[in-house]
């Protein structure tokens, strides 16, 4: 896929939260997060049941609590298997996983 440069001006506050998804390691780099973000915007990727739980656990704002160990095992099977999210982050899900864990 080729890729274009655009170039954008933004207030500081936004500038310095992409920067902090970032130094998070939920993002390569600056450019990722800004793609994500715009493809939400237009919708043009269509979000699956999985990114959106990991979205909203991530950020605090899960709809259930108190998934049942079966619920949250049938869940990370499906993310593991996943070809897309090796191509979003460039590592395994677990690897991501224990990234995540370990900055607790």
């Amino acid at each position: 896929m080729t890729k274009n440069v655009i170039q954008i001006r933004m207030p500081g506050k936004l500038a310095a939260d992409i920067e902090k998804l970032v130094k998070k390691g939920l993002y390569k780099n600056r450019s990722e997060v800004v793609i994500d973000a715009v493809r939400h915007f237009l919708g043009s990727e269509k979000r699956s049941e999985i990114a959106s739980l990991i979205e909203k656990q991530l950020i605090g704002k899960s709809e259930k609590a108190g998934y049942s160990k079966e619920e949250l095992d049938e869940l990370w099977a499906k993310v593991r298997s996943a070809d897309a999210w090796k191509k979003r982050f460039g590592e395994s899900a677990d690897e991501v996983m224990a990234t995540l864990r370990a900055r607790r």
